[in-house]
């Protein structure tokens, strides 16, 4: 059964577009970080891009039609303004939340271990 393709992509819009263009089978490219925003979609190739720009104003909707045989025949994508009639959802926060202080009490753990390590490396220089 084929597989429909989403790459979130995270580099500069040209070297997102320059790999959905050299890789195959990639169906839908959705970029966010360093990208402006691009209301309407852009088809490289094969595969439909979605650009939702920076700091998460934008979510992109990107809509693949398929046939009987579950390909890819068409698809479009558009990026949506988020605005304050979008409302935080309870179990999203929830979820960042969660992801935030574990990254921060991974760093907590890794700068009180610093030193450690540094002195580790002190005695095994020598």
């Amino acid at each position: 059964m084929p597989w429909e393709v989403v790459l979130l992509g995270q580099l500069r819009k040209v070297e997102n577009e320059d790999l959905v263009a050299a890789v195959d089978g990639v169906n839908a490219l959705v970029v966010g970080g360093d990208t402006p925003v691009v209301a309407k979609s852009e088809v490289i190739k094969n595969t439909v891009a979605c650009y939702g720009g920076e700091q998460g104003y934008y979510v992109c909707k990107t809509v693949l039609t398929l046939d009987t045989k579950r390909q890819v025949t068409t698809g479009e994508a558009d990026a949506i303004m988020l605005g304050p009639e979008v409302r935080d959802q309870r179990e999203m926060r929830k979820l960042v939340k969660e992801f935030e202080d574990g990254l921060s009490e991974k760093h907590r753990k890794a700068e009180a271990e610093r030193p450690a390590r540094a002195a580790k490396q002190d005695v095994g220089g020598r």
